[in-house]
């Protein structure tokens, strides 16, 4: 018998709650006041469980939103000033001239906006030019059978180009790192200075991978975006605090990152789970930026002075 029947008292047949004479024998029935009160209960009882039900999947969803929501991010500032932009540049290129030579050390200042366009440019956009430099020379060095060398030599059936070979365009005098620099700063004053005058005025933000910005005197603030599936937008943010070790005994220098605080979008990550963190950080940065973690691999250290961000190389 359910909680919510009553049985007749003469033939033991189960009748619902509320019905006056058994549905079997005709016997009026007996009502005691105590099975409402139970059959109340367990009604209260299934709200409550739906109730409970309805928060869960409401904190789920809300987790989910604040972890994966795209927007009401802080502003990012973006360098508008071609020149400072193409300083950058070539202080990034000047970094790869430096790395590809051996037993190499040098250092390099930038603000926070310039150490985003270097990073996004080093990590995503250089190995995208690189990628197809080396498949243009891959393609240009092959000779196709039966015909005319691509070069302007013979091909194997023994035809011979006697083309006339086009002028070679003037090559561009590259500016060195010291030009760069003073480029750079000139039109960091000038930029500044257009601040100072726009005050106020809305920035857009531009769609960078990595955002590097500073919190305090200390702690600097990198952003690392991913789509995670092709559509589901993840935003990663350390706050860390760089510290160079000094091993006395080896004579070795070991560059640490303190994790002040930690955000997946929204979402605040506990910091016990600090190892979880820079995985997760390091398989963001390799996916589709092998030359990235290439880069982070040469960093021997990091300071933070007079609000720029002072990088040194080493290999």
């Amino acid at each position: 018998m359910l909680s919510q029947d009553i049985d007749c008292q003469k033939c033991a047949c189960s009748n619902k709650l509320g019905t006056i004479y058994c549905r079997n024998c005709g016997t009026k029935l007996k009502f005691d006041k105590r099975m409402l009160d139970t059959h109340k209960s367990q009604k209260v009882k299934k709200v409550l469980k739906r109730a409970v039900k309805a928060l869960f999947v409401l904190a789920v969803l809300t987790v989910i939103a604040m972890a994966f929501c795209p927007w009401w991010f802080p502003e990012v500032e973006e360098l508008t000033d071609e020149e400072e932009v193409a300083a950058v540049l070539t202080t990034c290129k000047e970094i790869d001239e430096t790395l590809a030579k051996p037993n190499t050390n040098a250092s390099y200042e930038f603000t926070p906006a310039e150490a985003t366009l270097a990073a996004n440019y080093l990590a995503l956009e250089h190995e995208k030019v690189k990628a197809k430099q080396q498949a243009a020379m891959s393609f240009g060095s092959s000779a196709q059978l039966g015909g005319t060398g691509k070069m302007g030599g013979s091909s194997v059936s023994g035809d011979v180009s006697l083309k006339l070979k086009p002028k070679a365009a003037p090559v561009k005098a590259v500016p060195s790192y010291q030009q760069s620099e003073n480029a750079r700063l000139i039109a960091w004053r000038k930029r500044k200075n257009e601040d100072a005058k726009n005050a106020g005025k809305p920035v857009l933000s531009p769609n960078f991978d990595f955002i590097i910005t500073l919190k305090d005197d200390k702690t600097l603030s990198i952003v690392l975006k991913e789509t995670w599936l092709k559509f589901i937008p993840a935003r990663l943010e350390l706050c860390i605090v760089p510290k160079l070790k000094i091993n006395a005994k080896e004579k070795t220098r070991v560059l640490e990152y303190e994790i002040t605080s930690a955000h997946l979008g929204h979402l605040p990550v506990p910091l016990y789970l600090k190892e979880q963190i820079i995985k997760l950080f390091e398989e963001m940065i390799m996916q589709e930026r092998k030359w990235a973690k290439q880069y982070f691999g040469y960093i021997k250290n990091i300071e933070i002075v007079n609000d720029k961000i002072r990088v040194t190389f080493s290999k």
